[in-house]
């Protein structure tokens, strides 16, 4: 079972590019359609790793990063009200 934080390995089972970055993506996609066997070899690397992958642990590694986001916006909240009452 492969925890899905650690499933995309650029290059190596797909790629990735900063979020909005329009330029970034089409340099992405010429390199990546400029070079066929590199596909394939990625292709292979990105089913030998949805083949380590099970529904439990994809749901188990949401979870934890729920908890996380959870636990980040608990602790935020608590010092903007520690700083309000210390006024």
């Amino acid at each position: 079972m492969v925890p899905l934080a650690f499933t995309s390995r650029n290059w190596e089972n797909g790629v990735t590019v900063p979020m909005g970055d329009a330029d970034a993506f089409r340099e992405t996609a010429e390199k990546a359609t400029g070079d066929a066997a590199g596909l394939r070899i990625m292709g292979e690397g990105a089913q030998a790793t949805a083949e380590g992958m099970s529904w439990e642990g994809i749901i188990g590694d949401l979870e934890e990063r729920l908890v996380e986001v959870i636990d980040c916006h608990r602790t935020k909240h608590r010092h903007e009200t520690l700083a309000v009452t210390a006024e």
